[in-house]
């Protein structure tokens, strides 16, 4: 069903954004929800900003007209995420907040990260403690594999930041590990890139050129 088609158009936008595009383009009538979140976050993968935007505006407008809040909170998370990287720093944190007010699970896990990734950019000390809760949310959820090792490996980058690099070291490690078991190889390849950074802050040359 249509609902099936969004979802398996969200797992394939983390390993070829560029196929949900072409999908998409192709793709007649109305559109779930769901579908046009992943083509938002496709867009906003390949740098698509602007049609990002457009695409999760519309999405947004159309879970409101159905009265599927859930819908509505899961597209303005994703689009709290373009709104910050234009810039409009108000919009994308009022949307954030309207997700954390009205998900819940491992929903708001996801929501709950993306807060803890906020208050780290704008270097809010309440950050490592909802980075903390934000992986006590999503740990042994099945199916959000991809948004822990996400949690984990911000984490670990904000560790490092501080100086705390065993625990830095431990994240990154579970992060990649996480990420390499879900297929997804191109995250796994950043967390390992991280864990490269880690050892060269340490001084561990040899170790991080390995990594590297």
């Amino acid at each position: 069903g249509a609902s099936e088609l969004g979802e398996r158009l969200l797992a394939l936008a983390d390993r070829d954004p560029d196929e949900v595009i072409r999908i998409m383009t192709g793709a007649e009538g109305d559109r779930p929800v769901s579908a046009s979140r992943a083509l938002g976050i496709s867009l906003r993968m390949v740098g698509r900003v602007t049609e990002a935007l457009s695409v999760f505006d519309e999405a947004v407008d159309d879970a409101r007209s159905d009265g599927d809040t859930r819908s509505e909170a899961l597209t303005r998370l994703s689009r709290s995420s373009v709104l910050f990287m234009s810039g409009r720093m108000e919009d994308g944190a009022a949307d954030l907040d309207h997700a954390l007010a009205h998900l819940v699970g491992p929903d708001r896990g996801v929501a709950v990260f993306q807060r803890a990734q906020y208050l780290d950019v704008v270097d809010d000390p309440a950050a490592l403690e909802t980075f903390d809760e934000a992986v006590a949310l999503l740990t042994g959820v099945v199916g959000y594999d991809k948004y822990l090792g996400h949690a984990l490996a911000n984490r670990g980058i904000h560790h490092s930041t501080h100086g705390r690099l065993a625990l830095a070291d431990a994240d990154l490690a579970a992060a990649r590990a996480i990420w390499t078991a879900a297929g997804l190889e191109a995250l796994a390849s950043t967390a390992l890139h991280n864990i490269g950074h880690v050892a060269a802050s340490r001084g561990a040359d040899v170790s991080a050129i390995d990594h590297f």
